[in-house]
């Protein structure tokens, strides 16, 4: 009976900080994508963070196409 009842609040300890974590916002914190277009934003659909183009934070490199492979 101890057990199960220890299992249930580890179970129920391990949902809740899941369930907090998951719901965080992004306030105060900028996700970027490296070479997407400048001025682009999407939201990951698993994450559901959201990532802005990072053409306002640098001035270097060259952007490129990769296929899938």
């Amino acid at each position: 009976m101890a057990k199960q009842f220890l299992f249930a609040i580890i179970l129920h300890g391990a949902f809740t900080l899941t369930v907090l974590v998951h719901s965080q916002d992004q306030l105060g914190f900028i996700s970027i994508d490296c070479g997407i277009p400048e001025g682009s934003s999407y939201k990951d659909g698993a994450t559901e963070i959201n990532y802005t183009s990072d053409s306002t934070f640098t001035d270097t490199g060259v952007n490129g196409n990769i296929a899938p492979g």
